[in-house]
């Protein structure tokens, strides 16, 4: 039980880190004066960002989403209900069957949120074997 405790707490402050990390990244230029410099599109930027992840398809996961009153659907959703993490547990390393969901709230535009959906099981799944590794 303590073992699930840190794999959550492994996901939820990844989540966060991902949130945060995706809106630094899509305003690159923020407290940089940029009046001498010719600025790229949000699009053209949120492309390049795109082409380095692999996303992991959504596997065993159902889910339902509504555009509501906007022209276009922002939010994004990413899932697998069957990650596996190594963890050690009372018999040495024992592998633990984890379910991860995440929504994506896309701030006035889809992009953040599409990238975010994107990367974040990669990332998460290198988060924790990397903290795996280091224990």
């Amino acid at each position: 039980m303590k073992e699930l405790k840190i794999v959550w707490t492994i996901i939820m402050l990844f989540g966060l880190f991902m949130a945060c990390f995706v809106g630094i990244i899509m305003n690159p230029r923020v407290g940089i004066d940029n009046s001498n410099s010719k600025a790229e599109s949000e699009e053209d930027l949120s492309e390049e960002l795109l082409k380095l992840s692999i996303p992991i398809p959504t596997q065993n996961c159902h889910f339902a989403t509504s555009q509501g009153r906007r022209l276009y659907q922002e939010d994004q959703v990413t899932c697998n209900v069957n990650l596996k993490f190594p963890l050690l547990g009372r018999d040495g390393i024992e592998e633990v069957a984890v379910g991860a969901v995440a929504v994506f709230d896309g701030h006035i535009g889809h992009v953040a949120s599409q990238m975010a959906s994107d990367v974040f099981l990669d990332k998460l799944m290198l988060k924790v074997n990397g903290s795996i590794e280091q224990s």
